[in-house]
């Protein structure tokens, strides 16, 4: 395991790479391995959940 992996692990706050806010690990996501995500909750449905929701209802949109 990197040791960056194993301080991150451990961690009890962490940087948004969004918005540079540092938070406590729990507005993360955590992957199986034990690290958590880079980006905040929040900024993870900024970035990657709406955008996606809205080009899926306007493909629905198109198709009917």
């Amino acid at each position: 395991m990197r040791p960056k992996d194993l301080s991150q692990r451990y961690a009890t706050q962490l940087t948004c790479r969004c918005c540079g806010q540092e938070l406590p690990v729990e507005c993360f996501e955590r992957f199986p391995t034990g690290t958590y995500r880079h980006v905040c909750r929040k900024c993870q449905y900024q970035i990657y959940v709406r955008p996606r929701y809205e080009a899926r209802r306007l493909t629905e949109i198109m198709q009917n």
